[in-house]
């Protein structure tokens, strides 16, 4: 009843102001297109870039009802955000395994990764980037390993930070969100950010928040059941000092902390109404990360230049009480990358060249027998060209070789054209490779760990130093319209995977149970993106994008878990000049999971904004406003759901900017 009444005040203030909703597509209609770096490592429009690519901006990301980027990013073409039970996993063009990382997270173009000593992977990474710090994110659909090597398989998600400014800016806000059914429905974010000069060659931005979210207990279908929704609480600080050293030359200087809890682990957490927590048995986890990084950047007669050095050090503390002694664990991580590159301009052509240095470090007494740890370094040299054959047509063609100490040499090619059929039409294709290399916990043989279940009959899963990189081919081609009022785009893609590494289990349930990283299959990936929006006049648009994915193993079986269709489809309405209106839906078609057919489902939302005066600005609305509840389609078509979505829930937020 406090939970109501805290919404229900809020809503009386709502209703007693000047109400504007809040726009709930990303896509942009009648603008001109974005300018982005990550496709090219140069700036150029996205119509422009020889990849297929979404920019979300910060505004999307302030006016969206989702509550995360994840979820944010979730709804743009050609992107699935997989969570399971809390736990977000983005997976672009169907390009996903149970176990490791096939998504490349940049943070301005720096590697984040400080999750590779859990092999069963997290999100820590995607969420420790406060939301008032985000620019813009640029992705990139399909994969990228001719210009960022490893783990770019299935694309690339760079996160672009704001700049220090002349002036001084910022902002200020708070979101309360609450579940309308079952126990444990609060989740709340606090967030500031502030950018400006310093002195005359000094600038600052600086963000930092605070994320806490409550376990959500769906509606009792057992006595004790385990949560449907992990708890989590984050605080996550950001900030860049910019330094003009002379009028051709400048230094950015990064620093980042990110601490990361999970208080309870999946179906192990029991509940009771009266708020008497038990655990039969349960588990947690939490990461404290510390990030600084240093970048130099010239402009000089000759070209430009650009030299960042980037280290992660975190630790982890990983708690199971079904574990054999220890239970709690103490893992720590250390990640360095260094990259240099320079952009010269040769007649027609824009060419860029650079290396890069990668090392990760785990330490971890109890998994990795003897050694106590593990380590793995790659060296990189790449190159692309951006060769312009014609006026509107330009040829890009490069590579990447990179020598992983393990399993060896790697070269992954990139051809792509780009051709300005007109102003507003572009036609783009092109061909490319890529690899993912096995992670330090699949190759190291010194890597143990109980897995199929645990308990009496539980098996060690080892590390296998023969294990070959995932590799893939990747052929795609698109037309994309932008005209003043609306705008269009087709692609179609292709991919080949090889090699793909899963877990070869053995005699579960007994006392020879086994498993063992294994290359175990090949996959195709089939698929069409289509986007589009319309101005239907000044005051009112539609936007929508749908992904057909056709995805099989080499024996012609559909992969699991990946929507043959989804999409998004969004309606703003710009009532008068305080007030606009938008409506959403997101479509999850059929899947497999578990050998059976999963039925399709819809989410829609609604959302609102209202700018209460200059300064200070108020949002509300509600997610799944149907109530889409999978557990109760589980059980009505007796199939079972792997990932989770929230019931129906209720925002308010207020920002407060100068």
């Amino acid at each position: 009843m406090m939970q109501m009444n805290k919404l229900y005040g809020a809503i009386v203030v709502i209703m007693g102001s000047q109400p504007a909703w809040a726009a709930e597509s990303v896509q942009q209609v009648g603008t001109l297109s974005p300018i982005v770096i990550t496709a090219s490592l140069s700036a150029q429009k996205a119509s422009d870039a020889p990849a297929s690519m979404t920019v979300v901006t910060a505004a999307d990301i302030q006016n969206s009802t989702a509550t995360s980027l994840a979820e944010m990013l979730g709804k743009t073409v050609g992107v699935q955000n997989y969570n399971g039970g809390g736990r977000d996993k983005l997976v672009i063009r169907g390009v996903r395994e149970s176990y490791g990382v096939y998504t490349l997270i940049l943070v301005n173009g720096k590697r984040v990764s400080s999750t590779g000593a859990l092999w069963r992977d997290s999100d820590f990474d995607i969420s420790s980037i406060p939301l008032e710090s985000i620019e813009r994110v640029e992705v990139i659909r399909g994969p990228m390993s001719s210009l960022y090597g490893s783990d770019a398989i299935g694309g690339v998600i760079n996160i672009i930070t704001k700049k220090p400014t002349s002036d001084w800016h910022g902002s200020a806000s708070a979101t309360y969100s609450m579940v309308d059914r079952g126990y444990g429905k609060d989740q709340y974010r606090i967030g500031a950010s502030a950018t400006g000069a310093l002195t005359d060659t000094l600038g600052l931005s600086i963000a930092a928040e605070q994320y806490d979210r409550d376990p959500w207990f769906s509606q009792g279908r057992a006595v004790t059941p385990a949560y449907y929704w992990e708890g989590k609480k984050t605080q996550n600080l950001r900030s860049t000092l910019s330094w003009d050293l002379a009028a051709n030359q400048s230094i950015d200087l990064d620093l980042g902390y990110n601490k990361d809890e999970r208080p309870y682990g999946m179906d192990t957490y029991a509940y009771y109404p009266a708020y008497n927590f038990t655990s039969i048995a349960f588990s947690s986890q939490e990461i404290e990360r510390h990030t600084v990084g240093i970048t130099h950047h010239g402009d000089w007669d000759w070209g430009k230049t650009t030299v960042l050095a980037n280290q992660e050090n975190s630790e982890i503390h990983d708690y199971d009480s079904e574990f054999d002694a220890p239970q709690n664990r103490l893992l720590k991580e250390k990640n360095t990358n260094i990259k240099a590159y320079t952009n010269v301009e040769l007649g027609l052509n824009a060419i860029v060249l650079g290396a890069e240095y990668n090392n990760q470090e785990v330490e971890d007494q109890v998994t990795y027998e003897n050694s106590g740890k593990g380590e793995v370094t790659t060296t990189s040299l790449f190159f692309q060209d951006d060769f312009q054959i014609l006026d509107p047509l330009t040829l890009t063609f490069g590579g990447r070789f990179d020598d992983h100490e393990v399993f060896g040499d790697h070269f992954s090619p990139k051809a792509y054209l780009v051709y300005k059929l007109t102003d507003d039409i572009t036609v783009k294709g092109g061909f490319g490779k890529a690899f993912k290399a096995p992670s330090l916990a699949q190759l190291n043989r010194n890597y143990v760990i109980i897995s199929c279940g645990g308990g009496q009959f539980g098996c060690d899963l080892r590390g296998n130093p023969d294990l070959k990189p995932e590799t893939s081919t990747n052929y795609e081609a698109s037309i994309a319209i932008d005209k003043p009022v609306w705008n269009a785009s087709a692609t179609v893609f292709r991919n080949e995977i090889k090699d793909m590494i899963g877990r070869e289990t053995g005699n579960i349930g007994t006392v020879n149970s086994y498993a063992k990283w294994i290359n175990f299959t090949n996959v195709k990936i089939n698929g069409v993106e289509l986007q589009g929006g319309l101005d239907i006049n000044p005051e009112l648009s539609l936007s929508a994008n749908a992904t057909y994915l056709d995805a099989k193993d080499q024996n012609d079986k559909r992969l699991e878990e990946r929507p043959q269709t989804s999409g998004n489809f969004a309606i703003n309405w710009q009532v008068i000049d305080m007030l606009a209106l938008t409506a959403g839906a997101d479509y999850v078609g059929k899947q497999v999971y578990g050998g059976k057919d999963l039925p399709d489902y819809t989410l829609v939302n609604l959302g609102a904004t209202t700018q209460l005066d200059t300064a200070l600005k108020l949002k509300f609305g509600v997610r799944n406003l149907t109530d889409v509840d999978l557990q109760e389609k589980s059980e009505k078509a007796n199939v079972q759901f792997n990932t989770k979505e929230l019931g129906r829930n209720y925002y308010v937020g207020l920002t407060y900017s100068f």
